[in-house]
């Protein structure tokens, strides 16, 4: 666990063990001594507003989109498509998932007294059993990505400020807040330091990692022989030219006046043939699912982000990727390719493809592979990497102990999942020996 800012005074190594009645006996202890202690100030201007369900969501689809604009930086997850399919299809008892509005109210300024500046994903926690804690964090479902909040340019320290007081204040009454999937480094990852330094309040990073991303070249060719061994440059040649002997091969790239439905049931039916398929977990097992990114491209594709490729043979999808694109920056969120043609390593061709389209087009500056951070594929083919952790923040005057306390159960909620990801990837994805 590493320290985000320098003027933290509180980086554990190993967090004590802490019971329940030294927690309400430490809580206690701070209800005592708050009266004599100054709490941050937060601008009257600026008000949270708490969206639970998509309905009331589609409300805001303007002011979102105007907002993403005008980001600090750019954030795919929190945008409004993205957030309104989450809220249609993703919320459920075990997953309290809602969209944290942050509004600007100046009525004594030229223009709209009523300016969006803030956009958070964020899920209340319910606490561990035996414990009293309770969490604000990331609301990180099955296809969130990235962490990385809508923050004006202009308000971003305002905002989090505000942020912080709803959290940490009577509509939440959070003992920690956890913000997940974030960048290491760039706009967002200074403006939370310095909102943080200057409320005096403890933060830690933990669980950093790294996925790959693509600087898009000029020329893939070049940008190929610095990532590639010449062999494998050529044996890539090979299988495409041995794959065209199959039939007409072709590629398409989805654009105006393309049937969205069409392209999406395609990639459907291509996922739910393979593994993913047979272990349950493809898009086309669960309409909650499936209807998740049937929202959520609509909506890409009326704001004209939207990113769907698709390589055929004799007409039919033999590898396909989707993603979105957002001012100079793009993500590619999946990819599927047919098992049957797996000797002829379609995935790889089409990412293939995709580079080269990129290039040139010359749109985008940068794409985001969203894969994992040992993906066997992505990450020999793309040679940047966009560095990553998950961010803890403790409450206005929390002591160490409490902040500790906080710690041990992250790890003990992670060390879980990923004993349960091993067994699945054991006997589900691997098949039972």
């Amino acid at each position: 666990m590493e320290r985000l800012s320098a003027s933290m005074a509180f980086v554990p190594g190993m967090a004590p063990a802490v019971d329940d009645a030294v927690l309400r006996e430490d809580a206690a202890a701070e209800q005592v001594h708050a009266a004599g202690r100054e709490e941050p100030q937060v601008d009257p201007r600026y008000l949270v507003d708490c969206i639970r369900d998509a309905e009331h969501f589609e409300a805001f689809k303007r002011s979102l989109r105007e907002l993403a604009e005008q980001a600090i930086e750019p954030a795919p997850g929190a945008r409004f498509a993205w957030s309104k399919a989450a809220l249609t299809h993703l919320t459920n008892d075990a997953a309290e998932g809602r969209v944290a509005l942050v509004w600007r109210y100046a009525a004594n300024e030229a223009g709209d007294p009523l300016r969006l500046v803030g956009a958070f994903a964020v899920e209340m926690e319910r606490p561990l059993p035996g414990f009293s804690l309770r969490r604000a964090k990331s609301w990180k479902h099955l296809f969130s990505f990235s962490g990385v909040p809508l923050l004006h340019r202009d308000h971003a320290r305002e905002t989090l400020d505000a942020y912080f007081k709803w959290v940490f204040g009577p509509d939440v009454n959070a003992a920690g807040l956890l913000l997940e999937q974030l960048p290491v480094r760039g706009p967002f990852a200074e403006a939370l330091a310095q909102a943080t330094d200057a409320a005096g309040l403890q933060v830690c990073s933990i669980d950093r990692h790294e996925r790959a991303i693509l600087a898009v070249p000029d020329s893939v060719d070049d940008y190929l022989t610095n990532s590639l061994p010449r062999k494998k440059r050529k044996e890539f040649r090979r299988l495409r030219a041995r794959l065209s002997e199959q039939g007409d091969l072709q590629m398409h790239q989805f654009g105006e006046g393309d049937d969205l439905t069409r392209w999406l049931s395609d990639f459907y039916a291509l996922e739910g043939r393979g593994w993913k398929g047979r272990a349950q977990s493809s898009l086309s097992c669960d309409p909650a699912w499936s209807g998740f990114f049937d929202v959520a491209f609509s909506e890409l594709q009326e704001a004209g982000d939207a990113l769907l490729w698709k390589l055929t043979l004799d007409g039919t999808p033999i590898a396909m990727t989707i993603g979105a694109g957002s001012g100079r920056h793009a993500w590619l969120f999946k990819i599927s390719y047919d098992e049957s043609h797996a000797r002829f390593s379609p995935g790889v061709l089409i990412v293939l493809d995709v580079m080269e389209a990129l290039a040139r087009s010359g749109k985008f500056e940068t794409v985001d592979s969203c894969a994992q951070a040992d993906h066997p594929m992505i990450n020999h083919l793309w040679r940047e990497r966009l560095e990553l952790h998950d961010v803890m923040i403790g409450r206005p005057g929390q002591s160490k102990p409490v902040f500790a306390a906080l710690h041990r159960l992250t790890r003990l909620k992670r060390d879980g999942r990923a004993f349960a990801k091993r067994l699945y990837k054991t006997y589900l994805k691997g098949g039972a020996k």
